[in-house]
């Protein structure tokens, strides 16, 4: 997503590596959750061929909230009154997302190819929930 807080042309990132969920942030590379046996512990992975209900919301305040079939992922999410012992990348920077579009697909650094299937796709101001 095109992230006006990180400066032109930069992007938040929303993938996957090592397996689960995970945030990068362009600038800084800081991933949410750190990549630490806890980190990749505190996440979850995309299930393979399942329909999966993903969620998340991006806070003006700079906090981000996850969910992966209605369930909370703790170690995707931040902000106020969320305790995260894997997020010290991420909480290391100042930088409030504002993103100013979306893209979906999948990009394999690895060279893989990958089949991912969209729908019912929302952007809202508030949670919808699966």
């Amino acid at each position: 997503m095109p992230d006006s807080a990180q400066g032109a042309k930069k992007h938040l990132r929303i993938g996957g590596q090592s397996k689960i969920l995970m945030y990068n942030r362009e600038t800084d590379d800081a991933t949410l959750p750190d990549l630490s046996p806890q980190g990749i512990a505190a996440s979850k992975p995309l299930p393979t061929n399942a329909w999966t209900c993903f969620e998340y919301h991006l806070g003006t305040d700079g906090s981000v909230e996850t969910w992966l079939n209605n369930a909370t992922v703790p170690g995707l999410t931040v902000g106020k009154g969320a305790t995260n012992p894997n997020a010290g990348q991420w909480t290391r920077s100042s930088v409030k997302p504002k993103i100013t579009g979306a893209y979906f697909g999948w990009e394999s650094y690895g060279g893989d190819t990958n089949t991912m299937w969209y729908d019912d796709i929302v952007v809202s101001g508030s949670r919808i929930g699966c």
